[in-house]
């Protein structure tokens, strides 16, 4: 069963890995390629993918002067992104247009809990566990979506997966299609991960 923190859908998978090869496994296996890819994703990112809630600390040092939009403000980079919704402190907000840095009116020490990440394209507001999942209780606002290039290198991670389960190594080269077009395989390529998991440097933690 597909939950709404996985990455990807099952459907998905399959549907790719039938269209392009003759991978015949079971779901368990999709499911559990799924989030090793997703392991890698987030590994490199510095954080979880999907929408979920987290806290920050945020020192006095950590602040700083808002001079491009109201310097009676002082703002700091959340450490997950995007941010969704700010849970507490009540006088913590998201900078307008943004959703990577918090404003508040002066800097201090402050408990930032919050809600970040993104939802798969496939879900809305009334899709996620919002009142029965710890969580995700309290979320009032729409995650964004999942960016396509966070979407296209997992689906690829999990369908080169699933071709190393199915075939055994040594053997020839092979076209993989996939959501960002075709890619060659030929036995274990260790370097292929990293190749695209590197497409993803962007979303990585944002630095002041």
């Amino acid at each position: 069963m597909d939950k709404p923190e996985q990455i990807l859908t099952i459907s998905a998978v399959l549907d790719g890995a039938l269209s392009s090869s003759d991978y015949s496994g079971a779901e368990a296996q999709v499911k559990e390629a799924i989030l090793d890819a997703q392991g890698l994703i987030e590994n490199h990112l510095h954080q979880k993918v999907m929408v979920h809630r987290t806290t920050q600390l945020v020192e006095p040092r950590d602040w700083l002067v808002d001079e491009r939009t109201d310097t009676t403000k002082v703002r700091a980079w959340a450490e997950t992104q995007p941010v969704v919704q700010v849970v507490s402190p009540p006088e913590l907000s998201v900078r307008i247009g943004g959703s990577r840095q918090f404003v508040r009116n002066e800097a201090q020490v402050t408990e930032a809990e919050y809600f970040a990440g993104w939802r798969r394209r496939d879900q809305a507001l009334s899709d996620l566990p919002t009142g029965t999942d710890e969580r995700l209780d309290g979320l009032t606002t729409e995650p964004p979506p999942l960016p396509g290039e966070i979407r296209r290198v997992a689906l690829n991670l999990t369908l080169y997966a699933l071709n190393e389960a199915e075939h055994a190594p040594g053997i020839t080269d092979r076209q993989q299609a996939t959501g960002a077009g075709t890619v060659t395989i030929s036995g274990p390529d260790p370097g292929f991960e990293q190749r695209q998991l590197r497409k993803l440097d962007r979303y990585r933690r944002a630095q002041p």
